[in-house]
């Protein structure tokens, strides 16, 4: 019953069921530029937002947190898109702050508070993803991740089978 936008002044969620909002500005999200670029809800229930130049959000339902190169491994600070491939593990398209291109990061963050989250960018080397900026991910019944790029169109990525 809750429905999450994100734009270029910030975040609301419109409550359907009893047509109240929640606005959070970019000033209190504490972006000094740009806004809001993506918005997914993980299995958890869990909403994760990419912003212009200010890192990855998260909404816990009680407080935001943000990753940003300062406090964690995302290498840029912008964030093109973000979704959840499996229960626990995100994949986050991130973008230089001042030229075309990005990488692909794959975060999986645990359960519980007091574990630390693993940040691994994914490159040809360790997933054969072409290190491209990443504009739109979506996956495919088949197990198939379709990435739309910036430079390099459609990626497809086909994980390895065992």
């Amino acid at each position: 019953d809750r429905i999450w936008f994100g734009s270029e002044s910030g975040l609301a969620r419109l409550d359907t069921a009893t047509s109240q909002w929640l606005r959070f500005s970019v000033e209190e999200l504490g972006l000094v530029r740009g806004g809001i670029l993506d918005l997914t809800l993980d299995s958890a229930g869990t909403l994760w937002c990419g912003t212009v130049g200010g890192g990855l959000g998260r909404w816990d339902g009680y407080a935001w947190h943000f990753y940003r190169t300062s406090n964690s491994d995302l290498p840029y600070n912008t964030v093109n898109v973000v979704t959840e491939i499996a229960p626990g593990r995100l994949w986050v398209g991130t973008a230089l702050p001042s030229a075309a291109g990005g990488v692909l990061v794959q975060l999986d963050y645990p359960e519980k508070a007091d574990q630390e989250e693993t940040w691994t960018i994914l490159d040809r080397r360790n997933s054969g993803y072409p290190e491209v900026e990443a504009l739109a991910i979506a996956g495919d019944p088949g197990g198939r991740r379709w990435i739309g790029t910036r430079t390099a169109g459609a990626v497809i990525y086909e994980p390895r089978r065992q």
